[in-house]
Parts: structure tokens; C-alpha cells; sequence
């Protein structure tokens, strides 16, 4: 209900509460009519506003306090101040408010407080400069990206760090010429110069597995600084693996010795004769290997089939079932197999006979098979022409495939580490993925700040998960239409490492929170990216035209008003 000075903000039936409001005054006025007491006049007047104050509390009157208008201009850090003018004389009644941080703006509004924010939500309809945080969106408003700082404006950090490996951190730098230096716990790793706009990669290798703080260093003509990489180091995990070949070979021999220095687990089964066979163990137990069976590839996760081997038709069948179920199968073939290869593989011959891979910038030629795959595969190992070493899906597991005929030159002309980032890769790529009772994740990006809504995402089997953040609780929503997954949210108010926990199968994600000045460049790059496709609309304002406000009396009042009178009728007979 409302007229041009004042409107009802409720959600009762105003009649209906307006006529009980009046059947009361009338009932309580007659009662204290008849009672025969002093104060009669004031006794009525005290029903009144009883009954007035109560019916208000209920209904809540708001009165116009202003015809100004409603719409704003957010100026947020780094704006541009020539775009803002542009925009205030096209909208002249429009009302600019500058948010903490941002340089002030001629006889605009200042906001002391980011969660001020959220009181204007629903009015901002430009927002200049950085940007807002998602929580603090507005829902239609228009973006107007102002300046990068001079920094790292994007950065890929490795979603698996592992003993011993080279790991490369990249990105993307923006602003005047720089020396950036990666820093370990050990001291310097890795350096490199870099232009505006220029991609760079560091490079470093952790020798203990754990959680470390490394550091970036940035050092300009006028300036330097420092920005925390936060690094979790993890142990390889060991795969289980069978190796089954008709014949020995010295590349299945190095990649033996490779695999067993690795710490994976492996079984090595060499066809002697029609009847005789040969085992090898590497980090593994003796088992009986004299033909395939379920249970045997379900002791593993990765089965090579090299140098001719040919399982019996039963066993091909049994190898394709475990695929489907998960197992992953790496074919290292002889040029003889190209005829009727497996796994439904098909492969066009070429002429060239080597093949040219780049890896740290090395070119290296290897002896390959003349053939080229017509299968759609995920490459790991690949040059320009064609996917030397790749997989495709098939059911829960995978089958992938070599091209290189010999790679184990690598090691004897000394690039032990090309050749062992080259077999990792495909190995684990390929081998069975085990499934986690409960995945967490992040819904931010690194990096994580602190005093910031940070909300979880849970994928779980169990009924009922419950998630703990730093050993506190945190509430899980599920899906309403997805099942197993669940969303929740946390809040960080310290610098450092923490701990995300399903103790119920101790599943842990570990992350490191930062203070609101670290990584300046790379927060403002995300505010930028998110803000440009999340502020698509075009507001609709009209520079000739008020908004009416309203304002709502606070329901205090008229519970004191209650209070009052109320005493006041108990009090009167006693008087």
C-alpha cells in the first residue's frame, strides 16, 4: 500500500490488520470508559497509541525523505578519470561514490567500508577501475576497465608438484622490463628477463617432499619486490605395472630399469619359448604370470604390451573388458603389428622414418615407425605432423600407443631427464586413475585471500560428508539437482597455510591464504576478467529523470511507544 508520501513495506493484508487494529481500539477504549478510575483522558490516549504503535510495528511505514537519483557510479582503484567525466556530463544526475582504495573524485561520496558495497547493489549501474569481487556484483550494471599495475598478470602453477621432477611455473608479465627470479628453500632455482606483455616459465626441482614457501623476485629500474609461491611437493605415486613382450629389447629394458628406480611396481613377463617364459620383478612381489586372467590385471594398473606380443583371442577379450573397467594399456608396437593393430587403433604410413620432438628447447631426433595415427587421440608426445605417444578413452580405462622406435639414446647420450619427463608422462597418463571417496576443490583461483568468502565444492560418495576447514565444521549444501555434490563456504582470517578435511577418509586439500596487498598485478587481472563477463548490461538511465526514495521508520520506536503506554495503563490505577 502506498501514496505519493508514504508506502507500507509489509507482507500482511493491511486491511485485514487495520480492522483489527480498529476492533481492539474500540474494545479497550469501551473498557476503560467503564472502569471507574482517574486519568480517564490520558487512559484513552494511551489505548490510542497502544494500539497505533503495535499496528505500525506491524505494518511498517516508510515516508519519502527524497526525490534524488538512485543510480551510481562505483569508482573503484585504478579508474579512469577522463572516462568518468565523459560518462557524468552524458548522466549529470547521476550519483558517483568512490570505494575504499580509489583516488578520490570531485564532490563524490566516499564509502569507508568495502561491505557498504553491498547497500548500493541494486543502484550501481557503472562500475570503473578494478572491479568488484563477485560477492559484491551488482546485478545489472555496466564495466569500465581502467589500468593494469606493473606485475604478474596471469600464472600457471603445475596442479601436481613431484619429488625429484622439474616442475615450470608460467605466466604473463605486464608493465616496464624486469628480472624475475624463482627462489626455493635452497636458494636460487631459476631467472629470466622479460618485456611487457611477455610470456616467461621458471623452472625448479624439489628433492623432499612437503609444503614450501618460494619466492618470485621482481626487480625494475625504479623498484623491486617480492611475491610468496606457495608449493606442495608431493611423493610419486607408485604405478603397478605388468610388462608383457614377446621378445627382450633394449628399450624395454631401459624403461625396466627407469620404472623400478622410479619406485613403481613392475612385473616383467619375456616369452622364452611356445611353453617357456621368463618373470622379472621390480619393487614387486613374486606372483604366478603364465597367462592373462581377470584377477591377475586387476593386481594392476597399467599393462605394456611391446615387442610382438600376442595374447591369446580368450585374452584379448579379457584385456578389453579390464579396459573398460578401468585398466590402461600402453602399446609399444614393432613395424610388423601396423598390419592389424589393436584397441581399434588404424594408422596411415608415411615416409619419413624419424621423428623431430622439441623439449627444453632441444631438438631431438628419434627412430619412429612410419606411421601416422587416424584415431583422434589426446597427444602427450607430439610434433608438428603427427602424436608420437598418445591415448584415447575407451569405457573407464584407456589405450594408448608409442610411435617411437627406440627412445633410450636419451639416457646413454646423457638426457636421463628428457627421457624419464617423457615416459612419466605417458605412463600416468594412461594408467588406471583411482577414484577418491571425495573430491574437494576450490571454487577461487589462486590466490586465495584472507577476510573473503571462500566456497568449497565436494564431490562425494558418502551420504552425509562432513568437511572440516582448519578443524572447524563447515556447513554443506547439496545440489537440488545434481546428486553427490555439495557446496559450502569458509572464512580465512590468517596468513598461511590451511587444510581442507573429509575426515571420514582423510581426503585433504591443502592451500595457502594471503594477506589483501600480495600478488596486486594477478588479483586486478581476475577483477578485470570476471567483472568484463559477468557486467554485460546496458543500464537504462535516464539523465532527465528522479528517482523517489523512500524511508522506513525504525520498528524501535514504535516498540518504545508500546512500552510507554502500555505502562502507563498498568501503572494509572495504582496512582
Amino acid at each position: 500500500m502506498s501514496n505519493s508520501f508514504f508506502q507500507l513495506e509489509t507482507t500482511l493484508p493491511v486491511n485485514i490488520v487495520l480492522a483489527l487494529a480498529l476492533i481492539l481500539l474500540l474494545a479497550f477504549g469501551w473498557l476503560e470508559w467503564k472502569r471507574n478510575v482517574r486519568f480517564l483522558v490520558l487512559r484513552l490516549v494511551a489505548v490510542l497509541v497502544t494500539i497505533v504503535s503495535f499496528t505500525a510495528f506491524l505494518l511498517r511505514p516508510a515516508f519519502l525523505t527524497d526525490s534524488v537519483s538512485g543510480d551510481v557510479i562505483l569508482l573503484t582503484p585504478r579508474y579512469a578519470k577522463s572516462v568518468v567525466d565523459s560518462l557524468y556530463r552524458v548522466h549529470p544526475h547521476v550519483k558517483i561514490i568512490t570505494a575504499p582504495g580509489a583516488a578520490p573524485y570531485a564532490d563524490a561520496e566516499r564509502l569507508t567500508n568495502d561491505n557498504e558495497v553491498l547497500d548500493l547493489k541494486d543502484n550501481i549501474r557503472f562500475v570503473a577501475g578494478d572491479g568488484l569481487p563477485e560477492y559484491f556484483l551488482p546485478s545489472a550494471a555496466k564495466f569500465l576497465k581502467g589500468g593494469l599495475p606493473d606485475g604478474i598478470i596471469q600464472l600457471n602453477i603445475p596442479q601436481r608438484i613431484v619429488v625429484n621432477r622439474t616442475a615450470s611455473v608460467t605466466g604473463l608479465w605486464n608493465g616496464v622490463a624486469a628480472t624475475l627470479a624463482l627462489n626455493g628453500p635452497g636458494g636460487k632455482e631459476d631467472s629470466t628477463r622479460v618485456e611487457s606483455n611477455q610470456p616467461f616459465a621458471l623452472k625448479f626441482k624439489s628433492r623432499q617432499a612437503g609444503k614450501y614457501i618460494y619466492t618470485i623476485s621482481i626487480r625494475t629500474e625504479e623498484k623491486s619486490w617480492e611475491e610468496k609461491l606457495p608449493v606442495e611437493v608431493q611423493e610419486p605415486q607408485p604405478v603397478r605395472m605388468l610388462i608383457w613382450q614377446q621378445y627382450p629389447s633394449a628399450e624395454t629394458r631401459f624403461l625396466k630399469n627407469f620404472l623400478v628406480e622410479q619406485g613403481h611396481r613392475v612385473v616383467v613377463r619375456t616369452q622364452i619359448s611356445k611353453t617357456n617364459f621368463r618373470l622379472e620383478y621390480g619393487n614387486h612381489a613374486q606372483v604366478p604370470v603364465s597367462r592373462i586372467t581377470p584377477d591377475l590385471l586387476n593386481n594392476f594398473d597399467l599393462l605394456v604390451l611391446a615387442n610382438e606380443a600376442s595374447p591369446a583371442a580368450n585374452e584379448a577379450s579379457i584385456i578389453e573388458q579390464a579396459v573398460q573397467e578401468g585398466l590402461g594399456v600402453l602399446w609399444l608396437p614393432a613395424e610388423t603389428e601396423f598390419t592389424k593393430p589393436p584397441f581399434g587403433f588404424t594408422f596411415n604410413k608415411i615416409e619419413p622414418d624419424t621423428a623431430h620432438v622439441t623439449y627444453e628447447g632441444v631438438v631431438t631426433v628419434f627412430p619412429s615407425w612410419p606411421f601416422a595415427g587416424k584415431d583422434k587421440v589426446v597427444p602427450v608426445v607430439a610434433n608438428a605432423k603427427r602424436a608420437l605417444m598418445g591415448y584415447k578413452s575407451k569405457g573407464a580405462g584407456k589405450t594408448g600407443y608409442s610411435l617411437l622406435a627406440e627412445s633410450y639414446p636419451l639416457i646413454t647420450n646423457g638426457r636421463p631427464e628428457a627421457y624419464g619427463a617423457m615416459w612419466t608422462r605417458i605412463l600416468e597418463s594412461v594408467a588406471r586413475t583411482h577414484v577418491k571417496t571425495t573430491v574437494i576443490r576450490l571454487q577461487a583461483e589462486f590466490p586465495v585471500y584472507n577476510e573473503e568468502p571462500l566456497e568449497l565444492k565436494v564431490i562425494s560418495a558418502l551420504e552425509a560428508p562432513m568437511i572440516l576447514a582448519d578443524s572447524i565444521h563447515v556447513a554443506l549444501r547439496e545440489h537440488p539437482v545434481i546428486d553427490q555434490y555439495w557446496t559450502g563456504t569458509t572464512w580465512l582470517t590468517e596468513t598461511g597455510w590451511h587444510q581442507v578435511l573429509s575426515p571420514a577418509d582423510s581426503v585433504a586439500l591443502n592451500f595457502y591464504s594471503f594477506d589483501a596487498g600480495a600478488w596486486q598485478a594477478l588479483r586486478v587481472a581476475k577483477l578485470h576478467q570476471l567483472n568484463k563477463m559477468r557486467l554485460t548490461g546496458s543500464p537504462d538511465i535516464d539523465a532527465g529523470t528522479v528517482r523517489i526514495a523512500y524511508r522506513a521508520i525504525e520498528p524501535i520506536w514504535f516498540f518504545l511507544l508500546f512500552v510507554l503506554a502500555a505502562g502507563f495503563l498498568w501503572l494509572a490505577p495504582k496512582l
